[in-house]
């Protein structure tokens, strides 16, 4: 209700009129190519989200097969890959020592996914994510990457269970609000060549003892790993193939963009360029929205932070836009002054806002006031792909909106009347 409330007094009554219209009878819309799009203005809110954390252990999953005469250690099951036959059991002992400097990526939504982090386990073999909001992640490590291989040498994964045929380990892990997950763990056993007799002698046990460990990091029974299907990232530009755009605007014709301006956010055309005003660093998003509706869509906007801007301040692209009533959601994905990006959902009907990725820095994005970035923003079915100047930056499989309308929005962190101009936007309908 508050959030009602706080619509009506940004609008106006004019606007709220204009607002209904809009979401009850949207305009049919051209989709020749170089058509310019109809548009509509809806603002959003941004409340506090509780966030949580993920952290876990990654752990030297010992099994070392005595010698002929001597019993073998408990921890040891059948294994056709270790030429010893076996392999550790995928359970921690008090005894087995964390592994450090292995590499941790973290992904949105389930396995397989990556790109969202990384963290590196410590001297104890510990890792976190901290200050993730509320979601479904994917958590893995890739013993095959170069900064892993020279940790985790030839072996297998032990833990989670069945995943000993491929370099990747993953688990999916669901975060609940404001909750976190602290046993997200990892084993790992370095295969050993079994001692094939004992010495009755130190010189010849010590003989042994070096022969073992240098078999030992000789890789045994993973040159040909099956690795576990993981996301593909490319920096090929995602508009390549496509041809011409389904609706382009480079905002040459003031008449088909409205004037607008209330206390939070005003939009104006002039020059070639369509001017996005947010009036207080409030974190209040103001949107503009165009048809036509689109399920399956490429959307590129090119644009810049006038000066001044700082960190957090940000604009970007809509897409997936429903309205119901007044109140309208979608997908936003974000760029920030200082160089991040962040894709969220905005429920207009709840007034709240889901956030899919965290800000997450990315050397793809041009940071500052008065540098120009070209944002991508791919909705294939359920998999959203976020782009920076032609390169990806993450993908992210969420299904909270399947079709809808698209456009623009900025929102102020720090900076009172911040300003961004974006000179050129296109949509292409994918099948």
């Amino acid at each position: 209700m508050l959030f009602r409330q706080r619509v009506r007094n940004a609008l106006g009554t004019t606007i709220g009129l204009a607002l209904l219209l809009a979401a009850c009878n949207v305009p049919a819309q051209s989709t020749t190519p170089g058509a310019t799009p109809t548009r509509f203005i809806f603002p959003s809110a941004i409340p506090a989200v509780q966030t949580g954390g993920l952290s876990g252990t990654v752990w030297k999953d010992d099994c070392s097969p005595a010698g002929e005469g001597q019993a073998g250690p408990a921890n040891c099951v059948p294994n056709d890959q270790a030429a010893s036959g076996q392999a550790a059991d995928g359970v921690r002992q008090s005894s087995e020592t964390g592994i450090e400097g292995a590499v941790i990526r973290l992904g949105t939504g389930a396995c397989p996914a990556f790109g969202l982090a990384t963290a590196t386990s410590d001297a104890n073999g510990a890792y976190e994510f901290s200050d993730l909001t509320p979601g479904t992640y994917c958590v893995s490590i890739d013993a095959s990457q170069p900064e892993n291989a020279g940790v985790l040498n030839g072996g297998a994964w032990t833990h989670p269970e069945g995943m000993a045929d491929s370099s990747v380990a993953s688990q999916t892990v669901t975060l609940a609000k404001g909750g976190s997950v602290d046993s997200v763990d990892f084993g790992w056993d370095v295969f050993f060549v079994p001692v094939t007799a004992v010495t009755a002698t130190a010189e010849a046990a010590t003989e042994t003892a070096t022969e073992t460990a240098t078999e030992t990091v000789t890789p045994v029974g993973t040159e040909t790993p099956t690795p576990a299907p993981t996301a593909t990232f490319t920096s090929s530009d995602p508009k390549a193939n496509l041809g011409t755009p389904t609706v382009s605007d480079s905002f040459d014709a003031s008449s088909t963009w409205p004037t607008y301006s209330d206390d939070h956010v005003s939009f104006s055309v002039g020059d070639g360029v369509l001017h996005m005003t947010a009036a207080n660093p409030d974190f209040y998003d103001g949107w503009t929205l165009t048809t036509p509706s689109v399920d399956n869509f490429y959307i590129e906007a090119q644009g810049q932070f006038l000066k001044p801007c700082t960190e957090r301040d940000h604009y970007g692209i809509v897409a997936r836009g429903v309205c119901d009533g007044g109140n309208c959601s979608g997908y936003l994905f974000a760029l920030t002054c200082d160089g991040r990006y962040r894709l969220s959902i905005w429920d207009g009907a709840e007034n709240q806002t889901t956030y899919l990725t965290p800000w997450t820095q990315s050397s793809a994005i041009k940071a500052g006031a008065s540098q120009t970035n070209v944002l991508g923003f791919k909705g294939d079915g359920n998999k959203l792909s976020l782009y920076a100047n032609g390169q990806l930056l993450q993908e992210v499989t969420d299904s909270t909106f399947d079709s809808g309308l698209f456009g623009l929005f900025i929102g102020s962190a720090q900076t009172p009347d911040l300003k961004a101009d974006v000179d050129q936007m296109s949509m292409w309908s994918l099948p």
